[in-house]
């Protein structure tokens, strides 16, 4: 996450935008006082989605850019938030007599 005030410009955009991709982060996200310009929103686009392994098709934006004033109003940023089933391994069920076996 990278948080700035003054007045940013699509540069920082491309600076952050280097560091998600040295750092092989999932996603970035940018937290500006100002709007962003369209050159900034052009910029962040060309950083691509993030496609989970098993979310094809259900990308978020790499980087995204928000504002403290859109946090306040609730926006909150886009990021993956269920895993399948198929991520979990599931342990093997014991039978009765094993479980009651003595602790020490």
């Amino acid at each position: 996450m990278q948080v700035k005030s003054g007045h940013v410009k699509s540069g920082d955009i491309r600076d952050f935008k280097s560091v998600i991709e040295r750092e092989k982060a999932a996603v970035g996200l940018f937290l500006t006082l100002e709007e962003p310009t369209d050159p900034m929103k052009k910029e962040a686009a060309t950083a691509g989605f993030y496609e989970p392994e098993h979310f094809q098709g259900r990308g978020v934006p790499r980087l995204q850019i928000l504002t403290i004033e859109s946090l306040l109003n609730g926006h909150r940023p886009e990021l993956p938030r269920f895993a399948p089933a198929a991520t979990f391994k599931q342990a093997p069920r014991k039978k009765a007599d094993e479980r009651q076996g003595k602790l020490w």
